[in-house]
């Protein structure tokens, strides 16, 4: 799994640790453990992410062509400025995540 893998690698010891051709050779890698059958609801599910990552984009260049007339800042400044209150825009309780609800 991918799990075991992720493991192996990490390994805090080099010496036990998965060298490059290990990890080649890892089931996971070589596609030897996925599974063959449909994750059930996994089309609905997509369509909804596309959906939404579709209006998420739409609302993070509107809010940053409407607060883009921020004139004096430095221009590396001012894009993450603009990034950064287009976030804030669609969380204004800042709690680091938007919901599907405050993108409507």
């Amino acid at each position: 799994s991918a799990i075991d893998l992720i493991e192996k690698l990490m390994n805090p010891d080099p010496r036990q640790r998965l060298t490059a051709q290990q990890m080649l050779a890892h089931p996971w890698v070589r596609g030897e453990t996925a599974s063959t059958g449909k994750i059930q609801g996994s089309d609905q599910r997509l369509k909804k992410y596309r959906k939404y990552r579709s209006r998420l984009e739409a609302k993070v260049f509107q809010n940053m062509i409407e607060l883009s007339d921020d004139s004096g800042s430095p221009d590396v400044h001012r894009k993450i400025s603009l990034i950064e209150r287009s976030f804030r825009t669609l969380d204004p309780e800042n709690k680091g995540y938007i919901t599907t609800k405050e993108l409507k």
